[in-house]
């Protein structure tokens, strides 16, 4: 009898210790995930109603979660820094890949994994105003981690 009683207390003990987050373990992962622009690449000029490569690769430690891409408009049309010029966000240039389609109803590649190359044409709107744009990408890990790049390209 004493012998069953150590032995349950012993396989108590080691189950209360073995025991793991309910989150799933990435309570611990406060890294940032990356992302590399590969296309636009700054200063790319582009005609209203053309096509405009997007492409970019997103890698994290633990998993990728999802994306948001923005353009934000500027309607200077010099090669002043987007980034001292006042914005406001057009709408018809807002992606997602939670939703999965782009402003047109077009279906957009999703990312998964710890690294994901993501490539699309985005089709430029026959009336977008000319000036210069910045495009920004938000990538979201599995825990909530988020890093953001940008780059300009402007519509002529």
């Amino acid at each position: 009898m004493k012998f069953l009683k150590y032995t349950l207390i012993v396989l108590l003990a080691l189950s209360l210790f073995s025991c793991k987050s309910s989150s799933g373990g990435d309570d611990d992962d406060e890294t940032n995930p990356t992302i590399s622009i590969s296309s636009p690449i700054s200063s790319t000029s582009v005609d209203a109603g053309d096509e405009l490569l997007v492409q970019f690769t997103a890698t994290d430690n633990v998993g990728l979660s999802s994306y948001v891409l923005t353009v934000d408009y500027s309607s200077s049309t010099s090669t002043t820094s987007v980034a001292s010029v006042s914005t406001k966000t057009v709408e018809k240039f807002s992606f997602t890949s939670v939703t999965g389609k782009d402003a047109d109803g077009n279906n957009l590649p999703s990312i998964s994994g710890t690294s994901s190359t993501v490539s699309f044409d985005m089709a430029i709107d026959y009336d977008a105003e000319p000036g210069m744009y910045k495009m920004t990408v938000t990538i979201t890990d599995s825990s909530d981690n988020d890093k953001s790049e940008d780059v300009t390209f402007e519509i002529e």
